[in-house]
């Protein structure tokens, strides 16, 4: 009873390229992790693909001077360069929509994706993002939607949902989901980090910290509230 198990050794590799730094210790360790016979090379791809981290497996491996196999390192360098496309044009969209809530009068705070990738790695390539998360207020949700349908956006989930009913929805769920067919963008609006009330409760979602991203900036979470909400999020993903 008690005893704790050692990490699956991709999971390992994956936990030690995703440390922050380049250091020669943690080279020389996956140096010697690639080159164990029992390291099973698609199970590692499986591991990248399932925490979302092929850009930052694929630099410090890159990094640490790391030969895998043939078909294995190029399916990673797929995985990297398709994460970082996507980061690119979420970062370019995320930033137009900052503006166009500004303009709006509208609170628009963006919670992890580009700003998280920014403050963490000072890249947006380096985070592997499929939707743009946009938290608002909860007095402004209606104005907010209207926004962002003017922007091209669909509303995906819920559909067909009468005013009354949106707003009713709104009481029992913290986000809704829309779609941008041209853009092929998912967004997800935010009124509410988490579900269950009791989570969180002491988090002042009004501090806030600007990231510089290009010409422009984006509004996220002060770093006390992020750290805070990516521990709860991470721990809902597993």
């Amino acid at each position: 009873a008690g005893e704790v198990l050692p990490l699956p050794l991709a999971l390992h590799l994956v936990v030690s390229c995703c440390r922050l730094g380049d250091d020669a210790a943690r080279n020389v360790g996956l140096r010697t992790i690639v080159a164990s016979p029992v390291l099973d090379m698609d199970h590692l791809i499986q591991t990248v693909a399932r925490h979302r981290v092929a850009p930052q497996v694929h630099r410090a491996l890159t990094e640490a001077g790391v030969r895998l196999p043939p078909g294995t390192a190029a399916r990673l360098a797929q995985m990297a360069g398709q994460a970082a496309r996507r980061s690119l044009n979420l970062a370019r969209e995320s930033l137009s929509l900052q503006s166009t809530f500004d303009r709006a009068g509208l609170d628009a705070t963006f919670v992890k994706g580009s700003a998280l990738a920014l403050l963490m790695h000072r890249d947006v390539g380096m985070k592997d993002s499929w939707d743009i998360d946009l938290l608002v207020r909860p007095d402004q949700v209606e104005a907010a939607c209207d926004l962002l349908i003017a922007e091209g956006y669909l509303l995906d989930y819920p559909k067909r949902l009468s005013p009354d009913a949106f707003r009713r929805f709104q009481d029992v769920a913290k986000e809704c989901v829309f779609f941008h067919p041209a853009r092929n963008i998912y967004l997800e609006l935010h009124w509410k980090l988490v579900d269950n009330p009791h989570e969180l409760s002491g988090l002042d979602l009004r501090q806030t910290q600007s990231v510089a991203l290009g010409s422009g900036k984006l509004r996220t979470l002060a770093d006390p509230e992020l750290f805070a909400y990516l521990c709860v999020h991470g721990t809902r993903h597993s």
